[in-house]
C-alpha cells in the first residue's frame, strides 16, 4: 500500500513525494494520510498548511472523507504560532 510506504520511517516527507501519493491515490486516502503525517510532525509547515487545503478541496463530501473533529485537528496543526501564515503582519 502506498501511504503505508509514506507514513513509514521519522523523516520529513516532501512536498513532491506527498504531491506524487495524491495523484495516485484517492481523496479519502491522501486527507487520512496527511492527518496521519501530521500527527507524527514529519510535515514542513507549508508542505502541512498546503497539503490540508487541498485534501479539503480534493475531498468530493468532506464530511465523508474525515470526521468534523479530525478535519479541526488537521486544520490547527496547519497552523501552529510560528507558522508562516500565522504571523501578524506588522
Amino acid at each position: 500500500m502506498v501511504s503505508s510506504t509514506l507514513t513509514r520511517g521519522t523523516s520529513i516527507v516532501t512536498a513532491a513525494e506527498l504531491e506524487q501519493f495524491r495523484a495516485a491515490t484517492t481523496g479519502e486516502q491522501y486527507a487520512r494520510t496527511v492527518l496521519q503525517l501530521a500527527r507524527a510532525e514529519r510535515l514542513r509547515p507549508k508542505v502541512l498548511a498546503d497539503a490540508a487545503y487541498t485534501a479539503w478541496l480534493k475531498s468530493e463530501n468532506p464530511k465523508r472523507v474525515l470526521s468534523a473533529s479530525e478535519w479541526t485537528e488537521l486544520f490547527r496543526l496547519s497552523y501552529l504560532h510560528g507558522h508562516d501564515l500565522y504571523e501578524v503582519q506588522e
